[in-house]
This record gives structure tokens, C-alpha cells and sequence, in this order.
């Protein structure tokens, strides 16, 4: 995270979805992400005025490469204050101790989908639902 936290406010073309009365903006820096993400998430799409309990930025790594061609689950590790490191197979993110927000630096769509489920998952739990 950026100094902690990302970036504040969304980027334009920002994709909002809408799970379970849980709204989460999702930024990706790959242009070629967005397509995917934007048929992936479709049914699921929240109009600019819901406001987002959470955002997740994802970046890409500073050296070229592919998405793995096996993912794993990911693997879970306290952080500092409270943070929560999350990394996998080509990807690595770091969310902010009240789980609501993620910077993620990785390929592909499989590192958002798992970050978008521990960050459900948190949420629903706090919410004492699920």
C-alpha cells in the first residue's frame, strides 16, 4: 500500500461490483485486466452512486512475466498493525488491518478473485453474516 494506504478516490473506468450488499471498487493498472474482470464480475456491476465499503488496486510487477499456468490457494500471514499478506502463485497483496481496502501486485484475474473473497469473507464476518 502506498505509504499505508492506496491512492485515494477511484481512477476513472473503475469497476464497482456489488456481492452480497457489499460494494468494492476494483482499479487495475493492466488495461488487458479489465476486459476479463469487466465479463467475470457483469452480473454483479453497481452503479457510481452505491457508495464502496472497500477497494482493491492492482498493479503489475515491475519485471514481465505470465500468470502461473497451476494456481494455489493462497497463503495468509499476519502482518504489521494488523495488516493481512496475502500471497499466491505470481501475485502478493497486502490488506489493510479493517480489511476494506488491498494493494495487489500480480497477473491475471485469480489473484482479484481470491483477494475479493478474503475481503468478503471479513466483511460478512464483522457483519456477523456468512
Amino acid at each position: 500500500m502506498n505509504g499505508g494506504d492506496p491512492v485515494v478516490g477511484p481512477r476513472e473506468g473503475a469497476l464497482r461490483i456489488t456481492l452480497a450488499g457489499w460494494t468494492v471498487v476494483l482499479e487495475v493498472e493492466e488495461a488487458a485486466l479489465a476486459s476479463p474482470l469487466q465479463r467475470v464480475f457483469g452480473a454483479f456491476l453497481a452503479p457510481e452512486a452505491v457508495a464502496a465499503e472497500a477497494r482493491l488496486v492492482m498493479r503489475t510487477p515491475s519485471s514481465p512475466g505470465a500468470p502461473p499456468a497451476v494456481q494455489e490457494l493462497p497463503r495468509l500471514e499476519p502482518g504489521d498493525s494488523g495488516t493481512l499478506r496475502v500471497e499466491g502463485a505470481g501475485y502478493s497483496a497486502v490488506l489493510s488491518p479493517d480489511r476494506s481496502r488491498a494493494d495487489v501486485i500480480g497477473w491475471g484475474r485469480y489473484p482479484v478473485e481470491n483477494l475479493i473473497k478474503v475481503m468478503l469473507a471479513s466483511a460478512l464476518a464483522s457483519a456477523a453474516g456468512c
